[in-house]
């Protein structure tokens, strides 16, 4: 399994604004960590039979319309800072969380037309330090509004907004 909270290699490192039209191809570590605003719509794939690999994590605004796919997490959002995720692409871990939410509250728009999926038997989106989650797409597994990733269940309060979405959980 891949250590969230561990040093990994990533193929871009911080930066102000960080705009992806191409692809990103892992094999463990992570693709983009660490830059304030991140927007992808290209693919940012885990290679077949590659490690265990994170997109995107550490980020304070993520749009994507394109895909991000990952046998981790396909996004980790910031601990710290508030962060806000827009989907209108896919977003879809083989083997984990789709979506983990820090420490800090975290919004997670999924549009029209966006997808959001865990792996087998984990949730789609989990959220540690509140926020909400709005659903006009669909979202494949549970969304856990109060996860705590020590057990048990996160101090934080958070929503979900139907907004004509499909929730398969």
């Amino acid at each position: 399994p891949i250590n969230l909270y561990g040093a990994r290699a990533s193929a871009i490192n911080g930066g102000l604004e960080v705009v992806n039209k191409g692809d990103i191809l892992l094999n463990g570590g992570s693709a983009i960590a660490g830059a304030l605003t991140v927007t992808n719509s290209g693919m940012i794939v885990e290679v077949s039979g590659g490690a265990a690999a994170v997109g995107v994590s550490s980020f304070r605004d993520l749009t994507n319309s394109g895909t991000i796919r990952t046998s981790g997490s396909a996004v980790y959002a910031s601990d710290y800072s508030a962060s806000t995720v827009r989907n209108s692409g896919t977003i879809e871990s083989t083997g984990a969380r789709a979506i983990i939410g820090g420490y800090a509250p975290t919004v997670v728009v999924n549009e029209s037309g966006g997808t959001i999926t865990g792996g087998a038997g984990r949730e789609a989106i989990a959220l540690s330090g509140g926020g909400a989650v709005s659903n006009a797409g669909t979202i494949n597994g549970d969304v856990n509004l109060g996860y705590s990733p020590y057990g048990g269940t996160s101090y934080a309060s958070g929503a979900y907004v139907d907004r004509g979405g499909t929730l398969n959980d």
